[in-house]
């Protein structure tokens, strides 16, 4: 019998209710990496903070294997400057990723 993953959206502590089933778990690795991309595309365009968001991966029980942070599909050369400036960037105590979120959405 073969045994199915299945991957769904994290926001902050809630896991939303709509999960994909894929039939292994690398066919489920690329689609967290396809979702956590695309997911982070839309953030971008209607201005959301993505920075608590993630693709989750759960195996055939529903437990947590991996995530995918949304942020982490970012090429490095990009995450690298955005961790560089964050570094040097003041940030507003009431929001504390506000000055990564304001750089990303410039």
């Amino acid at each position: 019998m073969a045994r199915s993953f299945y991957i769904r959206l994290r926001r902050g502590d809630h896991l939303l209710d709509h999960e994909v089933e894929f039939p292994d778990l690398e066919s489920a690795r690329r689609g967290a990496a396809k979702g956590a991309k695309a997911l982070l595309s839309e953030c971008i365009k209607r201005g959301r903070d993505p920075t608590e968001e993630a693709v989750i991966i759960l195996d055939y029980d529903r437990s947590e294997m991996e995530s995918v942070a949304l942020l982490q599909t970012l090429p490095d050369l990009l995450r690298d400057r955005i961790e560089i400036r964050e570094g040097t960037h003041a940030r507003d105590k009431s929001e504390p990723r506000a000055g990564l979120w304001s750089w990303l959405r410039q």
